[in-house]
């Protein structure tokens, strides 16, 4: 077979590429859950003292309109910005936890930078500004 005759794989595994990172990118996002003190205990959190677990958790994304990489600093910032009351930021973030708890896809550890990205750079130590 010459070399005319011959199909350069190499467009298709691009396109196939492209298109598997679209799929990820709008399917898909990361949830970062700083570690957390409770009062009590729950079924996040490692151990009886009450304490979550830090992690990020790779989860299905349609349907919930939030970004890529979020967090619930990030989510309570934006739900003020929109011009939600406490009480309604904190059930906004709640039931959105609790969705990306349900698509999970993935534990992973947690990751500082992507934290800060997702709560304007705020650490999560700095939950009162965002009230």
């Amino acid at each position: 077979m010459s070399r005319e005759g011959r199909r350069h794989p190499a467009p298709l595994v691009i396109v196939a590429a492209i298109l598997v990172g679209l799929g990820i990118a709008f399917g898909t996002g990361l949830y970062v859950v700083p570690r957390y003190e409770l009062a009590t205990t729950c079924d996040t959190c490692g151990g009886e003292r009450g304490v979550v677990k830090a992690e990020t958790i790779w989860f299905l994304r349609p349907g919930l309109k939030i970004p890529f990489i979020s967090s619930d600093g990030g989510l309570l910032i934006r739900y003020k910005e929109a011009g939600h009351s406490l009480f309604e930021r904190i059930r906004l973030v709640m039931e959105c936890r609790a969705s990306v708890r349900e698509r999970t896809i993935l534990h992973l550890p947690y990751l500082r930078l992507l934290y800060r990205l997702s709560a304007e750079g705020r650490s999560p130590v700095k939950y009162d500004e965002a009230f």
